[in-house]
């Protein structure tokens, strides 16, 4: 994507389309369109380009002159993702460190904890409690039968442990419902091109958000976590 932005902030087809893109992740925002539309299509040349589509991606420096033709054949379908979706960024890796402060949060209210999430995109940190981590030199925690394993270096402190969970309230400006095909598309096209292995372990936590009840609302926090507490 660095070499995208280099080139593309001379190449005025690009430049409009990154100006519809959405406040503070406008560029971001246009390469997911692209990434997404790719991941439909794989057999596209220019999916030669991204690890997440290919095992031996071709160097990234040749990839603007197809990048900028895609981009000019799929104008209406990138406008239209423009207009209409919005930048979610969300990795499994993230409840690396999430896990051990929670614990610390229920050594000190007690348990169960009923989680809220602010920002939550599709969900996945309210199932943090699902996977199996690994800590480096202290052993592991967590179901052995997890779908997902995480591994992290905890310096310091207690051994973390996995606090019972009450309850899960998701909140966004725009809930992602993962039962749906199109929308799991498009948080997975949120993932950067050269991390297909975060890119797989996101796409297991979906499954895992799929199968773990929560409640999702779509709404501002400032006018909705009120009503909700």
């Amino acid at each position: 994507y660095s070499t995208l932005c280099e080139q593309g902030a001379n190449e005025p087809d690009i430049v409009e389309l990154v100006s519809r893109g959405r406040a503070g992740a406008a560029p971001m925002h246009l390469f997911s369109s692209v990434h997404y539309l790719l991941l439909s299509n794989p057999h596209h040349a220019l999916s030669r380009y991204f690890t997440t589509l290919t095992p031996e991606p071709a160097p990234p420096e040749a990839a603007f002159p197809e990048f900028v033709q895609f981009c000019r054949e799929h104008r209406e379908e990138i406008l239209h993702l423009l207009d209409t979706r919005t930048v979610q960024t969300t990795y499994a890796d993230r409840c690396k460190t999430l896990m051990p402060l929670i614990s610390r949060v229920a050594d000190e209210a007690g348990e169960p904890l009923h989680l809220i999430e602010i920002g939550c995109s599709a969900g996945v940190l309210l199932t943090f409690d699902k996977y199996e981590y690994e800590l480096e030199g202290r052993g592991r925690i967590g179901p052995g039968n997890a779908p997902l394993q995480l591994k992290l270096n905890v310096v310091g402190g207690p051994m973390p442990r996995i606090p019972a969970i009450g309850s899960r309230v998701g909140l966004d400006l725009h809930v992602v419902d993962v039962q749906s095909e199109d929308e799991r598309r498009w948080i997975l096209a949120l993932s950067f091109p050269e991390h297909r292995e975060q890119q797989r372990s996101l796409a297991t936590a979906l499954d895992v958000v799929t199968e773990t009840p929560m409640r999702m609302i779509e709404g501002d926090a400032l006018q909705t976590l009120p009503g909700v507490l």
